[in-house]
């Protein structure tokens, strides 16, 4: 419980110096409302979430199956060329290095969530280094 208070705090210390703001300053607790809108005002999905393996990466993460996943570290749409094309490097890049990901969810009553997440692409009892499917 400590250790996730712990990193919820050093993502919103992480994502201040970015230059994001926080709709609450910062966090007490694991969870952490950032303000997405001026920074992302024109995004467009790259890429959905398929399958989320349990235990992975990936899940640890918080991506859920049907994700729209609008930035990927420094990664959005207007650079994005494919998820093999770029997605795949940039998590070859950073193995056991946290990447900012950004994802559009559709939540209950249909309510549209923007949610900021941090992924570690890294080795797990699964395929690959994240353990989910992009497409």
């Amino acid at each position: 419980q400590e250790q996730v208070l712990s990193n919820s705090q050093a993502f919103a210390n992480a994502m201040l110096k970015r230059g994001y703001s926080l709709v609450s300053g910062g966090t007490d607790n694991h969870l952490l409302l950032v303000d997405l809108k001026p920074q992302l005002k024109d995004a467009r999905s790259m890429c959905q979430v398929g399958n989320v393996y349990p235990g992975s990466p990936a899940a640890t993460a918080g991506l859920r199956t049907g994700d729209s996943i609008i930035a990927f570290g420094p990664l959005l749409h207007a650079g994005f060329r494919g998820v093999s094309e770029s997605i795949v490097p940039a998590v070859k890049a950073s193995v056991g290095r946290p990447i900012d990901v950004v994802v559009v969810r559709m939540g209950e009553g249909a309510q549209v969530q923007q949610l900021a997440l941090t992924l570690t692409p890294q080795t797990w009892s699964g395929g690959g280094l994240l353990g989910c499917i992009l497409k």
